[in-house]
């Protein structure tokens, strides 16, 4: 910046020292070259800003005329396949194809049984690392996971042992807030093998039945095992007494010990003394 005239035994304009070494009149002693102060001195200094303001624009108008660099995607395009844009009858198609596959390798001894006893823990675990086909798939996105999941989970079929950690895994009890997205329909398929039945905790599946009325719980067996012992079961767990309702939905009702309590639902009024049938036919928890 010029400075004032006057002032000066020279009678010249007067530059601060700063100014001076940036206009090059310093003469790198901090002293002010006074024989360059005149006005040319002073055209030289708004020459020298001149060219500084036009290569400083020129510079601007450089950077703004580089193309704009396109953003580098992670995964090429042609690598994602645009299954959500194929017509709705391909994708059914396409998980047909994946439900026939999934009912010949789900692998119904992924789950272990629940406690028995002697052994050390209540919580279920898995004996076998065995993946689930197609687990992956409906945690792919929201709608394909609302297309495939009720197909997919309807080629499932567990054994009565495995049904507790089952229901824990895949039908997470109802929310304490009621939410719009909650699905409470739903397809169990269940097979009963002979060495499942004794001991066996049927208590998770009576409760699901009585919870969600709408889910269908379908239950297979065996050569093994009498159809009228399944038929029973079915019984059980389609009993919708008000009274047996309310011992299920009770904390104290675990599970039964007798083979005749879970398989058998009609007794004789007052055959042989039995207590329990007697008690039973008193709180009418069996429709006779």
């Amino acid at each position: 910046m010029v400075g004032r005239r006057g002032g000066n035994r020279h009678g010249e304009y007067e530059f601060s020292f700063v100014e001076g070494l940036e206009n090059g009149h310093g003469n790198g002693d901090g002293d002010i070259d006074h024989d360059n102060g005149s006005d040319n001195g002073g055209n030289s200094c708004r020459d020298s800003r001149k060219k500084r303001k036009t290569s400083h624009e020129s510079d601007h108008e450089q950077v703004s005329k580089e193309p704009t660099r396109p953003f580098k995607k992670r995964w090429p395009e042609a690598d994602i396949f645009p299954f959500l844009e194929l017509p709705g009858e391909i994708r059914n198609k396409i998980y047909g194809i994946i439900i026939r596959t999934t009912r010949r390798e789900f692998p119904t001894s992924s789950f272990s049984k629940e406690h028995q006893p002697g052994r050390r823990t209540t919580r279920p675990r898995l004996e076998h690392k065995a993946p689930i086909p197609y687990l992956n798939l409906i945690h792919s996105c929201r709608q394909i996971r609302a297309e495939f999941r009720p197909l997919w989970m309807k080629t499932h079929q567990i054994t009565l042992g495995n049904a507790h950690k089952y229901i824990r895994t895949f039908f997470p009890p109802r929310p304490k807030k009621d939410i719009q997205y909650y699905n409470v329909r739903g397809h169990l398929k269940v097979y009963i093998r002979f060495d499942d039945i004794e001991g066996r905790d049927i208590l998770p599946l009576i409760k699901q039945s009585f919870n969600f009325p709408k889910r269908k719980i379908e239950l297979t067996h065996g050569p093994s095992v009498q159809a009228s012992w399944v038929d029973g079961l079915k019984r059980l767990i389609r009993n919708r007494n008000p009274e047996w309702s309310r011992l299920v939905r009770a904390p104290l009702l675990g599970a039964l010990d007798d083979t005749e309590w879970i398989f058998t639902l009609e007794w004789e009024r007052g055959f042989g003394g039995d207590e329990d049938a007697t008690w039973v036919e008193e709180n009418r928890m069996v429709q006779v």
